[in-house]
């Protein structure tokens, strides 16, 4: 094993003390016998070399183990003794210590290193997947918050909005091209190209062979089915300017008695929903109808989910009210409806009544969050009237309006039914009052003819 720095140094220091001591004794013999001032000479000497040697060691304590300082720094130590003649005596009492630069060696500057094994290369971690953009989450752009703050209205409430409702109502309503140009272009900037009128169905022009769709109220998104992406048509019938006149009719209790049916028969396209009857009801409400919606409650509640084949032919009788219609599903709002539309699609394109399409859950969601902005509403889904008014600015040149009334009482006080087919109850999953305001708003301004009162 070789010779640590302690040890080396330890020997160094013995080596010096033993060529001292021989010297010292044999010329302190002579000396004593020759000069009588040697003694005093010799005990300063003494004291010298004590001095020296601490100084030695202090200086190699302080690199640490003994080793001394010039060593770590790449020095060397020669201790040589220096001959005098005294008396014509040689005299080598004293000694000399010479500090040299020493060839470096890498073995002792250097601190041993053990050697490592090449550790094995990890696997590359896999990158980051990018976060999936999620088509269903509000996205309130800048377009839209522009929307929301010119539209936004601020009608009163209770008797004092009746008394204001009463006033517009009586007054003739005249068109606004300017107004309606302008609100024309700020809903198309707010909508946009997502939000065109030829958007609002799903047809092999907008959407491709197995697009991934997603379900904007419940359902994990999946791409479209070859058989129904097989039934969709080729365009869409809202093409921009179209229509001269288009009229959207509701299913308010105010129709009733209202005697509008031959004039809401005079538009270029009549719009529906739900399957609202017609038969029986022509007078009031007309008996055309393009475009009709359909919602799957209507299905389970009216022919039970079409089980049997008596309840195929009911439903068929229902839909032969709209023969040549197209008949709007919402196939994409939640999952587990899809498959009962689906059925109900090829039930209507047996009977050769009316032409099924399929909703685009974006374009419903993007008109969604204008009005949940504009309305300020924490209800996320506007009713489908105001849905379809909002749709067809791209369409129609002019948008009449009837049916649209949500209270239980007419302006005059008279009661008003909520659908003018049935008895049933308003439900709250829209904000219909203030639906209604905006409207109202609109019609005021001359953008769209909100009819409430009899046409005759």
């Amino acid at each position: 094993m070789a010779p640590t720095r302690t040890g080396q140094s330890s020997t160094a220091q013995l080596s010096v003390a033993r060529w001292v001591a021989q010297r010292l004794g044999g010329l302190t013999c002579r000396c004593l016998l020759r000069n009588k001032f040697f003694l005093l000479a010799l005990a300063v000497f003494g004291m010298t070399l004590v001095l020296l040697r601490s100084s030695i060691v202090d200086v190699a304590d302080e690199a640490g183990d003994g080793f001394p300082v010039w060593r770590e720094r790449g020095m060397d130590a020669r201790v040589t003794p220096i001959s005098q003649d005294i008396h014509g005596v040689r005299n080598e009492s004293k000694i000399k210590i010479v500090i040299t630069s020493a060839p470096v060696n890498d073995s002792q500057s250097k601190p041993t290193q053990r050697p490592t094994k090449p550790q094995p290369k990890s696997a590359p971690s896999p990158p980051k997947k990018a976060a999936v953009y999620d088509r269903r989450k509000p996205n309130f752009t800048e377009e839209i918050n522009y929307f929301a703050n010119i539209y936004n209205n601020s009608l009163p409430d209770g008797d004092k909005f009746f008394e204001y409702a009463a006033r517009v109502i009586k007054r003739a309503w005249k068109p606004n091209p300017k107004n309606t140009e302008t609100f024309r272009k700020d809903i198309r900037a707010a909508l946009g190209e997502v939000g065109r009128s030829q958007n609002v169905y799903l047809t092999k022009d907008n959407t491709p062979e197995g697009s991934t769709m997603i379900y904007y109220m419940a359902g994990k998104p999946s791409k479209i089915a070859n058989h129904i992406w097989s039934m969709l048509p080729d365009n869409s019938v809202f093409q921009p300017n179209r229509f001269k006149v288009c009229s959207v009719i509701g299913s308010s209790g105010i129709l009733k008695g209202s005697r509008c049916g031959a004039e809401i028969d005079k538009s270029d396209f009549v719009f529906r929903f739900n399957l609202a009857p017609v038969r029986g009801f022509e007078v009031d409400v007309g008996r055309k109808t393009n475009f009709t919606t359909l919602n799957p409650t209507f299905i389970m509640k009216k022919v039970n989910s079409i089980k049997t084949k008596e309840d195929e032919a009911k439903m068929i009788d229902e839909l032969r009210q709209f023969q040549e219609s197209y008949m709007y599903l919402p196939g994409f709002a939640v999952s587990g409806s899809l498959r009962l539309l689906v059925k109900i699609a090829g039930v209507a394109m047996r009977a050769n009544v009316t032409k099924p399409v399929y909703g685009s859950p974006d374009h419903f969601l993007v008109v969604a969050n204008l009005w949940r902005k504009t309305l300020d509403t924490e209800l996320k889904w506007p009713s489908t009237g105001l849905y379809a008014v909002s749709s067809l600015f791209d369409a129609c040149d002019r948008i009449h309006v009837y049916g649209f009334w949500p209270f239980p009482k007419s302006v005059g006080g008279k009661a008003v039914p909520y659908h003018y087919n049935n008895n049933v109850k308003p439900t709250k999953v829209h904000n219909f009052d203030k639906e209604f305001k905006t409207l109202l708003m609109l019609h005021e301004k001359g953008i769209i003819n909100l009819h409430l009162q009899s046409c005759k």
